[in-house]
């Protein structure tokens, strides 16, 4: 629902594909080949690719864009979980990944034990229509109760003052899935990083899905050093919100916070190699 087909104009829901069957087979064999056109010819005119046709070509077969990969991701993880049968994949669910961590001792976030049950109001919204009921997962609830973290003196030196907490996300690959399957085998089943990003957020946002996404190029092989960064932006403005915004942007074209022009690229961010290092044990 927060996802949009960016179009400079106006931000389509992508949700929409998935409304009914109808809508998700005009969206395989309709949406897709005309964004991707589109995105080529665009990509072509602005000068951020050699050729429309080979833009359009790899659009189609093989797509390099985040939300495309994002996707792929998604399939690749739910047919592994289907062929594996594995419980591992349940760790999915944010308070059972959050549980089994803290009993195998694991870092987390905290988690607060009270109130049993948090109420919200709004401050202006009447008739019990702006009053929302939170009752906590440690007490047969469905919300995760924790108060709002901040990032370190170290981090907060990179952002603009009124900055959302910036995590930082390490993709693992392993090969241990295979030893799951009839007659498969694995060279070496232990997770290996294979990128490490961080999220840069941008000024007042709430949290760093806002933000630009800063590559550490140096994070898998033991190094701090950020490199250049991207922006996903122009995929969540819904709305008239995405008036005047790219349809599309070049990877790795930032090199400084936009709303601080602090350079970004060659600065450390101490803990980078660490966390990639934790992910990998």
């Amino acid at each position: 629902r927060n996802v949009v087909m960016p179009t400079s104009l106006f931000g389509v829901p992508l949700s929409i594909c998935a409304r009914s069957r109808l809508h998700a087979v005009l969206t395989a064999w309709c949406m897709i080949p005309a964004a991707a056109f589109c995105g080529s010819m665009y990509r072509s005119f602005w000068g951020l690719e050699r050729s429309a046709v080979g833009c359009f070509e790899r659009s189609l077969l093989a797509p390099r864009d985040w939300l495309q990969l994002w996707r792929l991701n998604c399939r690749l993880a739910s047919m592994t979980a289907l062929a594996t049968q594995s419980k591992d994949f349940e760790l999915e669910d944010k308070w059972t990944f959050i549980r089994t961590c803290m009993e195998k001792g694991i870092p987390v976030t905290p988690v607060m034990d009270t109130p049993v049950t948090l109420i919200a109001k709004d401050v202006l919204e009447e008739g019990g229509m702006g009053i929302h009921v939170l009752r906590n997962v440690l007490h047969g609830g469905r919300w995760i109760l924790q108060e709002k973290l901040d990032n370190c003196d170290a981090v907060k030196q990179l952002l603009p003052p009124d900055a959302p907490l910036s995590t930082m996300r390490v993709l693992t690959g392993s090969r241990g899935a295979l030893l799951a399957l009839p007659g498969g085998r694995a060279t070496r089943s232990g997770a290996q990083t294979l990128c490490t990003v961080w999220r840069a957020g941008r000024l007042g946002a709430s949290t760093d899905h806002s933000c630009v996404m800063v590559d550490v190029p140096t994070g898998r092989t033991g190094g701090d050093v950020l490199g250049t960064g991207s922006t996903s932006a122009h995929w969540y403005a819904s709305g008239w919100r995405s008036f005047g915004n790219p349809v599309s942007t070049r990877d790795g074209s930032i090199s400084a916070h936009p709303d601080t022009g602090l350079q970004l690229t060659g600065k450390r961010l101490l803990g980078a190699s660490r966390a990639a290092a934790l992910c990998e044990r």
